[in-house]
């Protein structure tokens, strides 16, 4: 509640409500109303204090005693002090005391209480789904979940009404879960396969993003549907939809399947979920042919097939694996949750629909419908105008190039950050660029096209730091070519170069050994003899690497070990499509690197793999210590402000880090726009003692004048688990960007252009551990003197 969590009007507060009369050694303790629901401002008003005095302002919640909120104050000249408060979504209803201390001491105090929510006011959920209607006269509708301890349950809020916002809450009234996006390319949420900690009524919140991010002041209405699934135990059979199962793999059992019965034209979405393993999903039409597959599209490690519409009636199966390590002959062992879930319309029955025959393949995760507007064919010279719409989120646009033509491509918009990627007809990608045109635009200049045929422009943008914003407006983009084929000096060898070419350092099939070098691609082949490659590179410690291995033969995997043998990181399907990507790893020490090549192996960890790859390394050298030169104003000082900036959350689709295993009770970090190299003055301060405290809640004013890398930091002390959103406004005139760090110096959390104009924002980030942590605000570019607030 007090303390940050999700919702990010915590700027001066969140308050609460009732208040019995207060007595202290100073005087009287009072609020105004004194009781309310949520999403009501309350005057607390302190009389009879010292003037001039400093004092602090501490919430207590009264069930566990913890500390939601507190703030420094100084009261005025005649010893007063007042506060106002407003209760948010987050804030669980009962009975909060509050202390106005002294040097530690309690000098007044008085007690509050939150009333029960509006809206469904607790009616029981029961499995199924249950309808509703939002209106505007509240901030959310809420119902009572009695659960178990253990029992494994999913919440999905769907609504073609407004941007759909989750909560759950424990019995004692505290957030366990919260879901926004979780079910892309919709704005529905999805709470999924959660476990239970204990036995007890549990509080699940339905209401908008809107209300959530404005403390309720911008309230949504519409219908929605919430869908409680109950897991039950299975480790194979039939599954129905809507239904969750949980099953386990074992030493007997390495896999399992569970069949269903669709029609064509639905569309379903598959979870397959676990904390012990690395989960795999395949979905198999009747006839055996494998329709789609996906190792981590549900988050994390998590496996999903999303939206996938049924080419026919009939009978379908579910196939629940898992990723078997590098050897493919990994183990399984642990439990897992399956859940199958379908929306839109079928159509009508296919006759003998077992006598068609699936498609040999299928889009896991297939793009939305183009609009005119959105696609197209170009020729060198020419421009489009585009628009992306809640129907059409990408442009796509091809063009016909011959090998060694040099061409550049410019997309523009004054409505969002584009971002351009050029593939070839096989869906390869060639290049890509986010800001190198002005300003927030996309420029791919001077690129040489490595062979005869067609290609694929795709229009994208920035997409906020947890990759689902939803982008809207017009865009331009321009196709040019600089130079022909025969002028051009092609700086990407094709595979067929005639044997009188310059040499290049790619060979035509490398050895399943050697050295790898920064920008040279290295082409090789998985034989019956070679059923994986091993190669090595020398890095710096602090250097950062980005690893590319791509196959039009097989599925690749790649891995990279630190000089003491240790896995530092490993990737599967993060480089579009089904290619292999390990993106921006800062290595931890000075040494030699292995680089390991492979291939997923599916649920059969013995097949063979056959085929040819290319493996790129992209090294970039350790940033030199920038010397920063920052500006504090002396009387800018942190203060509380009731009205923050609703946040604008949601981010990139970037191409993902390299898979690690994550902590399944948290909530993911967002990490939004990575910076290839370290800007002077972003990096982490050496010593946090003489920092400036920077308290939830408040507001300082840093003052940039005009030199290029200027920064200033401040220290934030948290706890484990706390959600902290941190937003920045200037006047427009100043890019700036912002990064978290912990107390050793690790980057927890960055952005750039998440906020308003060129501001960065970070939204819902959680805290790792107790401690100190340091917020470092620095500018990308010079600028005039320019005054920035930072929350």
């Amino acid at each position: 509640m007090f303390r940050p969590r999700l919702f990010i009007a915590l700027v001066t507060l969140l308050a609460m409500l009732v208040i019995a009369a207060g007595s202290g050694a100073q005087g009287a303790l009072t609020v105004t109303p004194p009781s309310g629901p949520n999403g009501t401002t309350h005057t607390v008003s302190a009389v009879g204090l010292q003037p001039n005095a400093p004092y602090t302002l501490d919430v207590l919640y009264q069930p566990t005693n913890a500390l939601v909120f507190t703030t420094d104050f100084q009261s005025d000249g005649d010893g007063n002090y007042s506060i106002d408060l407003t209760s948010e979504p987050a804030d669980p209803a009962g009975v909060y005391v509050i202390n106005i201390t002294e040097n530690g001491a309690v000098v007044q105090t008085s007690s509050l209480t939150i009333t029960a929510p509006t809206g469904a006011a607790g009616a029981q959920l029961a499995a199924g789904t249950q309808d509703g209607q939002l209106d505007e006269s509240r901030i959310s509708d809420d119902y009572t979940l009695t659960g178990t301890a253990g029992q494994i349950i999913s919440l999905t809020l769907r609504s073609g009404a407004f941007d759909a916002f989750l909560v759950l809450y424990d019995p004692a009234g505290l957030q366990l879960r919260y879901s926004d996006n979780a079910l892309p390319p919709t704005t529905d949420a999805q709470i999924a396969a959660f476990e239970l900690p204990a036995d007890g009524n549990y509080r699940v919140s339905v209401t908008s993003r809107s209300a959530a991010e404005t403390n309720g002041s911008q309230r949504a209405s519409g219908a929605y549907s919430l869908t409680l699934s109950i897991a039950r135990p299975a480790n194979e059979g039939a599954i129905a939809y809507g239904e969750l199962v949980v099953g386990e793999l074992g030493i007997v059992q390495q896999s399992a399947q569970y069949s269903f019965e669709g029609r064509a034209g639905e569309v379903v979405t598959i979870d397959v979920r676990s904390d012990a393993f690395d989960p795999a999903v395949a979905l198999v039409s009747g006839n055996g042919d494998r329709l789609a597959l996906d190792d981590d599209g549900g988050g994390g490690l998590n496996a999903r097939i999303n939206r996938f519409t049924l080419p026919t009636d009939g009978t379908y199966l579910i196939v629940a694996d898992g990723f078997r390590g590098f050897t493919g002959d990994r183990t399984l062992q642990g439990r897992f949750t399956v859940a199958l879930t379908v929306e839109g319309e079928a159509s009508a029955p296919v006759a003998q629909a077992t006598s068609t025959p699936a498609p040999d393949t299928a889009q896991v995760t297939p793009l939305p419908a183009l609009p005119s507007g959105s696609t197209g064919t170009l020729d060198f010279g020419q421009s489009a105008i585009g628009e992306l719409t809640a129907e059409a989120q990408l442009g796509r646009y091809t063009f016909v190039g011959t090998a060694g033509d040099v061409i550049t491509i410019q997309t523009d918009s004054d409505e969002f950050d584009p971002k351009i990627r050029l593939l070839d007809s096989d869906g390869t990608l060639i290049a890509e660029d986010d800001d190198s045109g002005s300003g927030l635009n996309a420029l791919l200049e001077n690129v040489t096209l490595p062979r005869d045929g067609e290609y694929v422009i795709e229009v994208d943008g920035f997409r906020g730091p947890s990759g689902d914003r939803q982008l809207f407006g017009q865009f331009s983009l321009t196709l040019n070519r600089t130079e022909t084929a025969a002028q051009a000096v092609p700086t990407i060898v094709p595979t067929t170069a005639p044997e009188t070419a310059q040499p290049t350092a790619v060979p035509t099939v490398a050895p399943s050994t050697g050295q790898l070098a920064s920008g040279v691609p290295l082409n090789g082949e998985l034989t019956e003899q070679a059923q994986t490659a091993s190669y090595t590179f020398n890095g710096a410690q602090g250097d950062t690497i980005t690893l590319d291995l791509t196959s039009d033969d097989f599925d690749p995997l790649v891995r990279v070990l630190s000089p003491d043998g240790a896995v530092l990181a490993e990737d599967d399907d993060s480089g579009g499509g089904i290619q292999a990507r390990i993106s921006e790893v800062v290595l931890p020490a000075t040494g030699t690197y292995t680089v390991e090549v492979d291939s997923f192996r599916g649920v059969d960890p013995n097949r063979l793999v056959l085929g040819a790859y290319t493996l790129t390394l992209t090294l970039t050298a350790a940033p030199v210590e920038p010397t920063a030169t920052p500006t504090l104003p002396p009387t800018a000082t942190p203060v509380p402000t009731n009205t923050p900036e609703a946040a604008a959350p949601t981010a990139e689709p970037t191409t993902p880090a390299a898979e690690v295993t994550p902590d399944p009770t948290a909530i993911p970090l967002p990490t939004a726009t990575p910076v290839t190299a370290e800007p002077a003055g972003s990096t982490a301060p050496d010593s946090l003692a003489d920092l400036r405290l920077l308290g939830y809640g408040d507001t300082a004013t840093v003052v940039f004048d005009g030199v290029p890398g200027a920064s200033e930091s401040f220290r934030m002390t948290g706890r484990a688990g706390d959600l902290v959103s941190i937003t920045v406004k200037s006047a427009g005139d100043v890019d700036t960007a912002v990064r978290l760090f912990d107390s050793t110096g690790a980057l927890i959390a960055e952005d750039d252009d998440s906020g308003a104009g060129f501001d960065p924002e970070l939204f819902g980030v959680a805290l790792p551990a107790d401690g100190d942590y340091s917020i470092v605000l620095y500018t990308l570019s010079p600028a005039a003197q320019s005054s920035v607030e930072i929350t």
